[in-house]
């Protein structure tokens, strides 16, 4: 695959389906992924972070009947986001056979509706998620211009767009208990 700054949403949908390995902007930081069913692909998003397998992936959907082979019970994933804010990762139990590389060997996964209009217009249109996580080495902080970067540089392409205005990482919660991981108030 030819390397592409320039991505639109429909090109983005297209790469992500070929096997494509891109970056992309969030609710508040840039990320990078590929489909979640191209374990593929998975491997490289690790390996191109140097990211730990056993930390787990988050899956980035539009909706949450894109989550229905990955989660036990889509009835858990639609009460917490219900529940709020809005712009949160939440940790549920994970389908039984989810792989390893996504859920970092426990029987959980995170996910996230995302309410970020082009990565929105890109999963409506791929019709699954896709993995996400930020855009830089594990333990290093990020860029605002990642494409320029060596980093930058390792994946398929980028689909250029604006952040979501978020600032930082998303809050990530437990669905069964509303307990923050990460953020919060």
């Amino acid at each position: 695959m030819r390397f592409n700054t320039l991505m639109n949403a429909d090109a983005a949908a297209e790469a992500f389906a070929l096997g494509a390995v891109l970056g992309y902007p969030t609710e508040g930081v840039w990320g990078i992924g590929c489909s979640a069913y191209d374990l593929e692909a998975v491997q490289r998003v690790l390996q191109i972070k140097k990211r730990a397998a056993n930390k787990g992936l988050i899956l980035l959907v539009s909706h949450v009947e894109q989550l229905s082979h990955f989660v036990l019970d889509q009835d858990e994933v639609e009460k917490a986001l219900a529940s709020g804010p809005e712009i949160c990762t939440w940790v549920v139990k994970a389908a039984l056979g989810v792989n390893a590389l996504l859920t970092g060997g426990r029987e959980t996964l995170a996910v996230r509706c995302t309410t970020h209009r082009p990565m929105r217009r890109v999963l409506d249109r791929l019709d699954q998620p896709v993995i996400s996580t930020s855009a830089n080495l594990s333990g290093a902080a990020g860029s605002p211009r990642p494409w320029l970067t060596p980093f930058g540089s390792r994946v398929d392409g980028w689909m250029r767009g604006p952040l979501g205005g978020l600032g930082h990482s998303t809050p990530i919660r437990q669905s069964w208990d509303g307990r923050y991981l990460r953020g919060g108030p």
